[in-house]
């Protein structure tokens, strides 16, 4: 029994490099569209999306700021590339996913 777990866990076990999942076509075309179907997202471009897509009315590029550095600092992040010339789609996604700026719920304590 021990070796026929082994010989199917073997058997799953992917050898080589793992390919990572396409993001959504709809993804796909809300990053092209705010980067004006450029590769990368600059600050302008990620304000404009925070505004109009997400409601965020009163967002800044300063307010940006911290956002853009931490998720420039994620690992899968081509910092040299993507600080100078923008977000990539990768770095799009990894924003998009941030619980700390872009989580399903806010902190603020809304009043009666």
């Amino acid at each position: 029994m021990k070796k026929k777990i082994i010989k199917l866990l073997s058997f799953l076990t992917k050898k080589g490099k793992v390919n990572k999942e396409e993001p959504p076509l709809d993804l796909k075309e809300a990053f092209s569209k705010f980067a004006n179907g450029e590769n990368h997202m600059s600050k302008d471009q990620l304000l404009r999306f925070m505004v109009e897509y997400q409601g965020e009315q009163n967002c800044t590029l300063s307010d940006l700021e911290p956002i853009i550095e931490k998720v420039l600092k994620m690992e899968s992040s081509n910092t040299e590339t993507s600080s100078i010339v923008g977000f990539s789609l990768d770095d799009f996604i990894n924003f998009l996913l941030l619980d700390d700026f872009n989580g399903p719920l806010k902190d603020e304590v809304c009043t009666f």
